[in-house]
């Protein structure tokens, strides 16, 4: 790689927690060979220059962490053991609305939020220099990058960051549309608490019976638009306005 080659800074666990160890046969340096191994070697194969997760030296560490997280053209966060800094780290990357390439070992079950995005599952054991992880590892980059088109993927698909704190909202026609349900009667359902916490109780019913009404009549609508690329915002307007 060259200085010239387009950077990809790695977010993942340094060491395996103690009680992880049992996990990854006792193996603290575990995530240190996958790095090493798998996932740099992905990197380079991907056409990138890998940035990696440790620092040393004399430097601030948070401030060269947080650097790379805003000038890395990629970051790769390996969500492997659900590591706390890992998360913070690509909550970080995700509010400045640039891409992300999420790769997991698949021990874990990922949060809601997350577990809704595109992610490549490796094999993390016991042998870490695989060919074939490095290979699919590598592709999974790549395309990470070419669908990007410089944005971060939550935001391309559920909303679009601003300079104020990003607001997600669902908009995008490419939006499925179970995730567009999802977010409609999140909408809906929010809008009707609120309404039952300032109303006098005797409306309480009839509330409760527009909020059932609006939701059916945005899953039905957006079940009618099929793959026609409707936006569900659209039709939840509709359907609260009637």
């Amino acid at each position: 790689m060259t200085s010239e080659s387009p950077t990809c800074f790695v977010i993942m666990p340094i060491s395996v927690p103690k009680h992880l160890l049992g996990r990854y046969s006792e193996r603290a340096d575990h995530f240190t060979k996958i790095y090493s191994a798998v996932i740099s070697p992905a990197i380079v194969g991907a056409g990138m220059t890998p940035l990696s997760p440790s620092r040393t030296g004399t430097e601030n560490i948070q401030a060269a962490i947080i650097n790379d997280l805003h000038d890395a053209d990629l970051v790769l966060a390996d969500l492997s053991g659900l590591n706390p800094n890992v998360f913070l780290e690509l909550g970080m990357r995700s509010a400045l609305d640039k891409p992300v390439c999420l790769v997991r070992d698949g021990f874990d079950s990922l949060p809601f939020d997350s577990g809704t995005l595109n992610t490549h599952k490796y094999d993390p054991a016991p042998m870490y220099e695989l060919n074939a992880e490095i290979q699919k590892m590598g592709d999974f980059i790549s395309a990470t990058v070419s669908k990007s088109d410089g944005r971060n993927e939550l935001w391309k698909f559920f909303g679009s960051a601003s300079t104020s704190l990003p607001k997600a909202e669902l908009d995008p026609e490419d939006a499925s549309l179970h995730a567009k349900v999802d977010r409609l009667m999140e909408i809906v359902e929010r809008q009707g608490t609120r309404s039952r916490r300032s109303a006098p109780a005797i409306v309480t019913a009839a509330t409760n019976e527009q909020i059932d009404a609006a939701v059916e009549a945005v899953r039905d609508a957006l079940l009618d638009a099929g793959d026609e690329g409707m936006h569900g915002r659209r039709f939840g307007e509709s359907a609260l306005a009637s």
